[in-house]
Order: C-alpha cells, then sequence, then structure tokens
C-alpha cells in the first residue's frame, strides 16, 4: 500500500468518526455550559477540539481547523489558568463552535482534502 493510499484510508476514517466526535464536543460543551466552574469539563472541552483541530490540519482541512483554533484560542487562557474561567467565556465558545457544527455537516470529498 503507498503512502498516499494509507493517508486516504485514515482521512476517511477520520471523516466517516467526525458526526461521533462532534457530539463529544457538544456534549463537552453542554456540561460546561451547565457549570462553568468545572475544570473537567474545561479540559475535556479543550482535549476534544484539540484532537479535531490538529487531525483536521493534518488533512489539510483548514478552515475547520482555524475554527476549532479559535475555540482552543479562547479556552487556553482558562487552561493555563492565567484567568478564572467564567460564563462570558464559556458563552464565547458558542459562535465558533456553532460554526465548527456546520462545517463538520457539510459534504466532504476526501479527495479536496488531499
Amino acid at each position: 500500500m503507498a503512502d498516499s493510499d494509507a493517508l486516504q484510508l485514515i482521512a476517511e476514517e477520520f471523516v466517516r468518526s467526525l458526526p461521533e466526535r462532534m457530539d463529544g464536543v457538544d456534549a463537552a460543551y453542554l456540561a460546561l455550559k451547565q457549570d462553568s466552574s468545572n475544570s473537567d469539563s474545561m479540559n475535556d472541552l479543550y482535549h476534544k477540539v484539540h484532537n479535531l483541530a490538529g487531525s483536521s490540519g493534518t488533512f489539510g482541512f483548514k478552515q475547520f481547523s482555524d475554527l476549532a483554533r479559535t475555540i482552543l484560542n479562547i479556552l487556553e487562557p482558562a487552561i493555563k489558568g492565567e484567568v478564572q474561567l467564567d460564563d462570558q467565556i464559556v458563552s464565547s465558545v458558542g459562535p465558533p463552535l456553532g460554526e465548527l457544527v456546520k462545517e463538520a455537516a457539510s459534504p466532504v470529498q476526501i479527495e479536496d482534502w488531499l
């Protein structure tokens, strides 16, 4: 199997797993909205989005990766302990997360990524 074939198989698996991954991100965000002081929920959301940002970036899905990185940038000061996570920060995650959900629901041609 050529490297490009292997990469295509991995990309296809990523696309197939995207709905489940987005469900996990959505659940983590809802948990954080319910209790913005819960650092476990914040860490869970951050790591789920971080994994999406890295994977999508690997396959050249720039817009998706950029949206995910926007969310990471919003959460990062709280993750690092530079600021206290509050409802305002959590609410500011909503718009880019909504765009990320839309982007994830868009039809994707693997060939467009590779």
